[in-house]
C-alpha cells in the first residue's frame, strides 16, 4: 500500500497569514448575506436597493481565498483560476491531455465526468475544451496514425 505525500509543516508566519486570508473570506461571505438580505428586504417593500458589492465577484474572491488558506491550490493564481494545473504549454503535457479527453469524448465521456475525474470545477471545464480546439490538429494526426497502423497491421498479418 502506498502511503499519502506528508506535507511539510507550514510555518507560523504562513499559518497566520492563512489565517488572516480565512477571516477575510468568511468577513466577505457574511457581507454578501447582508447584502443579499438587504436587497430581499428592500424588495419586501416594493424598492430597490442595488448591492455595494458584484455578489459574483465577491463569492469568487472568497471562495478563491477559502482554497488558497486550506492549501487546496498552491498559489492564488491557482486558487483563483487565472493558471491551469497542468503542465506547461510546451513540454507536451497538453497534447498528451488532449488526446485523453478526445479519446474519452469519443468513448461517451461528459466534460463534467471528465473534469470531475481530473479534479477540476467547473470554472475549468471550459479550459478543457479550449485544450481539444487548441491541439486539434494533433488529435486528427494521432487518430490517423492509429488508424494507418491498425490497417498495416491487418495487411500484414
Amino acid at each position: 500500500m502506498v502511503s499519502p505525500k506528508k506535507r511539510k509543516p507550514i510555518p507560523d508566519k504562513q499559518r497566520q497569514r492563512c489565517q488572516k486570508l480565512e477571516r477575510f473570506a468568511r468577513q466577505l461571505r457574511e457581507l454578501i448575506r447582508t447584502e443579499r438580505g438587504r436587497c430581499r428586504e428592500a424588495a419586501s417593500y416594493g424598492t430597490v436597493a442595488l448591492p455595494v458589492l458584484d455578489l459574483d465577484a465577491a463569492r469568487y474572491v472568497a471562495a478563491g481565498l477559502k482554497r488558497y488558506a486550506a492549501s487546496e491550490r498552491k498559489s492564488l493564481d491557482h486558487a483563483f483560476g487565472l493558471v491551469g494545473r497542468g503542465r506547461p504549454k510546451g513540454s507536451g503535457g497538453s497534447v498528451v491531455l488532449a488526446i485523453k479527453i478526445a479519446e474519452r469524448r469519443l468513448a461517451g465521456w461528459s466534460w463534467a465526468s471528465f473534469a470531475k475525474e481530473l479534479d477540476r470545477d467547473s470554472e475549468e471545464r471550459s479550459n478543457l475544451k479550449e485544450i481539444v480546439e487548441r491541439y486539434s490538429h494533433e488529435i486528427s494526426a494521432h487518430f490517423a496514425r492509429l488508424i494507418v497502423d491498425r490497417v498495416n497491421r491487418r495487411r500484414d498479418g
